[in-house]
Parts: structure tokens; C-alpha cells; sequence
């Protein structure tokens, strides 16, 4: 009774059972700038800032090319936009409950009674019924419980869409990312091949003065194990390289072999890109808004808000309208002129249900905090990415001007050690450990360049975009037989679409 009385107050009230929350904040305050961004990121105002699709700011068409085909052709950004027409369909079949359901009946049946009478005896009747009907049904949505169910729905497909939003920044930055590594093994290669070439120089060298009495077979063993070293370090490179070929085959939807050569025509960089423009940072709340990942997050908490409204109005009584027109009658002729109708108005509410309804709201408001949480957390992840992405590159800034000082002092140190020597005022140990050290300060120094442009990549994820509000759903095949050989033509190169 307390139920209906509930209801019938809001019903002449005309209030709804449940308030939703539109665009919900997360659960604490954003701050209002980056700690990390310090004063230069408005230093940086002038300058000029990298492009809203950010991997065009390193100018090459070939990493241009594998973007295009990975967001293109990649079988889990493909997956995602199927799931995103999985959740379209959980719309409309969610809508169907504001529609009246109409359904049609043509049914023909014969029955026989047998029936005594005492004196008069066993009697048989036979009838025949003839039908055609169309009921219809509809549900008033008094207390928005439909409304509630499409919301949800419409949400779940928004959130399905920057799934994929996300999936393809992702993406984006892992297909810069295995370029950039290709591009570090390439530059790596020939570095060590130039680093090799001044081995065996120095080889040859050691082995001139031992012949004319000026050196030891100790000074030759020295140096050829420093000339192994690199050779072992020049294979392992060669392998590092093929393996970044796989993987970018792999991100754009081709097999591990399909990049085994050059990919496509283009010269192949043998040295790493200079570090594009910063991306702007802007202010933490703009994550909401640019970060797909986040306005998933935030429009499933939405969407579960709604379900625990449409849990809360299934609680009060449901309103519901029947009819029926037909035709009825013992003959098939006679069904022309035997028009019937019926219509029915009913209220079903329920008294006792063992508290499954209300079981169903709790459960509903838990998943709802869960979701909150999880929205909470997306938006601390996204800050920390930005802020962690921003440290590290300063850092790795100034880690790279301190190892350039450093090579510079390790030159220096061998020329003069090269030079004692020669002149016989020392042995060969300390030329062998300068020449390590520059060697090892190149590396690292490509290593840090490389990594310093995985931070600006990084950066330019964290920060997000408007770009993935562009892309369009390809068409994804379904299966075909195992029988069918026909060959898929291979996408076209990167010169092919310039």
C-alpha cells in the first residue's frame, strides 16, 4: 500500500521518480594548471605548436602512409567500431518500448463434445472456429522507465564511439612509436658500422706498431675484443630492426613479413628526427573534453544513473493498454461479416516480489559508485600521463645536453691518450678505455634522443585531440569460406598515394 500511495502522488504530481546527474564531474577538484608545466609551458605561448593530427609535425610521408593504414585497416580499431553498432542496436531495441506491439493471429480449430443425456443417450456435437486478429499492446510510461532505458543506451553508444576514439590514439602513437624504434635500430646500425670501420682502423694500427717492436700482443687482443663487442652489438641491432618491421605490419593489419623490404619505395632514414613542436598543455579540465577515455568514463556513470532510474520506476505500478480487432466465426465465408473487437485498460502492481526489485536498485547504485570510482581514476590516469610525460621530457633535455658534454670531454680523452701512445709515454689501456667511452656516450646518446622523442609522443597522447572526431566507419566484412581463394588486392604504397 505504501508503494501505491507513492505512486499515486507522483503521479498527480507529475515528478519524476529519479533525478539524473547530466555531464557529472569527477569525484574531486581539478586543479588548475599541470605542476610539471611550470612557467614553460607560457614560455611556449609564441611558439608555435604541433599540429592537432601531431605526427605530421615530423614531415615524413612514409610514417604518414602507416597512420593512414593502420587507423584504416587495424583489426582491434575494427572490433571496437563493431562494437559501437552492437550498442546502435541496443538503442533501437530499447526504443521499441515506446512503440505499441502489434501482432498478428490467424488460427482454425474443430471440436467435438460428447455428451450424455439419461434417457435421450450419448449425443455428439461438432463446431467449427475460424479467426483472424491483430492485438495490440502498449505500455504508458508513466514513470519514464523507457526513457530511462533509452538514455542509458544512447550513452553506452556515445561511450562505445570514444572507445574507439581512444583505441585510435592509441594506435596512432604505437605506430610512431615502432617507427621511431625502426628508425633508432636503422640510425644505430650505422652507427655502429662507422664505430666498427674505427675498430678495425685502430686494429690495423696496433698490429703496425707490434710488427715494428713499438707495442704488445697484449695491445691486439685488447682491441680485437673491442672489435667483436661491435660485431655482436651489429647483430643484435639487425635482429631489433626486423623485429620493428613485424610490428608495424602487425599495427596496420599485414603480416609479420609484409614490411621485409623497404617500406614501399621511400629512402629509408638512417638518422632519428629532430623533436617536433610541443604540444599545448592547457588546463587539466580540458582532459574532459579531449581525452576520449575520459568522456567514456564520464558518460557511463551517466548512463548508469539512468539505469537506476529505470530500476527505481520499475517499483511503481505499470500502466498498460490492450485492444484487439478480428474477425471470428464458425465458417470460413461467414468471417467477412463477423467483425469483433475488444479494449482493455489494466494497472499491475506488484505487492510482494521478495525484494527482488529493490535487490536490483542497490545493485544498480553500487555499479553506479563503481563507475564513479573508475571515472575518478581515468581522469587521475590521464593527469598523470600529462605530467609525467612533461617531467620526463626535461629530463631526458637536459640529460641530453649533459652527455654531450660529456662525449665532448671522452674526444678529448682519447686524442690525447692516442697521442701518449704514439709518443710511447704510455701504454695502449687508456686509448682502449677512451675509445669504449666514446663509443658507449654516442650510443647513449642516440638511445636519449630516442627516448626524448617517445616522451613527445607520449605527451601528444596524453593531451588527446579533436582529430579522432573525423573518423569514419569503414565497412567490416563478414566471414567468408575457407573454400574461397580469391587474392585481396594489397594496399596501395606510400608513393602510390601521393
Amino acid at each position: 500500500m505504501r508503494r501505491l500511495a507513492l505512486a499515486a502522488a507522483l503521479l498527480s504530481s507529475a515528478c519524476s521518480p529519479h533525478e539524473t546527474a547530466s555531464n557529472p564531474r569527477p569525484p574531486f577538484d581539478l586543479p588548475e594548471s599541470y605542476t610539471a608545466g611550470g612557467e614553460d609551458a607560457s614560455a611556449r605561448d609564441d611558439e608555435e605548436a604541433a599540429p592537432d593530427r601531431w605526427w605530421l609535425a615530423f614531415g615524413d610521408p612514409e610514417l604518414t602512409y602507416l597512420v593512414d593504414q593502420a587507423l584504416a585497416h587495424n583489426f582491434q580499431l575494427g572490433a571496437a567500431w563493431a562494437r559501437v553498432e552492437q550498442a546502435e542496436s541496443g538503442v533501437q531495441a530499447s526504443a521499441s518500448g515506446w512503440w505499441p506491439q502489434i501482432s498478428a493471429s490467424l488460427d482454425a480449430s474443430r471440436r467435438r463434445t460428447v455428451a450424455v443425456f439419461g434417457a435421450l443417450g450419448r449425443q455428439e456435437f461438432e463446431n467449427n472456429s475460424f479467426g483472424m486478429s491483430l492485438p495490440v499492446s502498449y505500455e504508458i510510461d508513466v514513470w519514464n522507465r523507457v526513457g530511462h532505458t533509452v538514455a542509458a543506451s544512447g550513452l553506452e553508444v556515445g561511450a562505445a564511439r570514444d572507445d574507439v576514439e581512444a583505441l585510435a590514439m592509441t594506435l596512432a602513437a604505437n605506430v610512431v612509436e615502432a617507427w621511431l624504434e625502426l628508425l633508432q635500430q636503422r640510425a644505430a646500425h650505422a652507427l655502429l658500422e662507422q664505430q666498427l670501420e674505427t675498430n678495425r682502423l685502430y686494429a690495423e694500427l696496433v698490429a703496425l706498431r707490434f710488427a715494428h717492436g713499438l707495442g704488445t700482443a697484449l695491445d691486439i687482443h685488447q682491441q680485437r675484443q673491442q672489435l667483436e663487442a661491435t660485431e655482436a652489438q651489429l647483430a643484435q641491432i639487425e635482429g631489433a630492426e626486423q623485429v620493428a618491421r613485424q610490428q608495424l605490419a602487425l599495427l596496420v593489419g599485414r603480416p609479420p613479413n609484409a614490411f621485409a623490404g623497404n617500406i614501399g619505395s621511400l629512402p629509408e632514414p638512417t638518422t632519428l628526427p629532430p623533436p617536433p613542436a610541443v604540444p599545448r598543455e592547457g588546463i587539466p579540465a580540458h582532459l574532459l573534453l579531449s581525452r576520449p577515455d575520459v568522456r567514456a568514463a564520464q558518460r557511463r556513470v551517466e548512463a548508469q544513473d539512468h539505469r537506476v532510474g529505470a530500476a527505481i520506476a520499475d517499483l511503481f505500478p505499470n500502466f498498460r493498454f490492450n485492444a484487439s480487432i478480428g474477425l471470428s466465426s464458425p465458417t470460413i465465408e461467414g468471417l467477412v461479416s463477423s467483425f469483433v473487437y475488444s479494449i482493455a485498460g489494466s494497472i499491475l502492481a506488484t505487492i510482494l516480489d521478495g525484494g527482488r526489485r529493490d535487490a536490483e536498485i542497490r545493485r544498480n547504485r553500487a555499479v553506479l559508485r563503481e563507475r564513479l570510482q573508475m571515472f575518478g581514476h581515468t581522469v587521475l590516469t590521464a593527469m598523470l600521463e600529462v605530467e609525467s610525460a612533461i617531467a620526463r621530457e626535461r629530463q631526458l633535455a637536459t640529460q641530453g645536453d649533459n652527455l654531450g658534454e660529456q662525449l665532448e670531454a671522452a674526444r678529448s680523452a682519447l686524442t690525447e691518450s692516442r697521442r701518449r701512445y704514439s709518443e710511447g709515454l704510455s701504454d695502449y689501456l687508456p686509448v682502449l678505455t677512451s675509445l669504449a667511452a666514446v663509443q658507449r656516450l654516442e650510443q647513449s646518446i642516440l638511445a636519449t634522443q630516442r627516448q626524448r622523442l617517445s616522451q613527445r609522443v607520449q605527451l601528444a597522447r596524453a593531451l588527446g585531440g579533436a582529430w579522432t572526431g573525423e573518423l569514419e566507419r569503414p565497412d567490416l566484412p563478414l566471414p567468408r569460406s575457407g573454400d574461397d581463394e580469391d587474392e585481396e588486392e594489397e594496399p596501395a604504397g606510400p608513393e602510390e598515394n601521393q
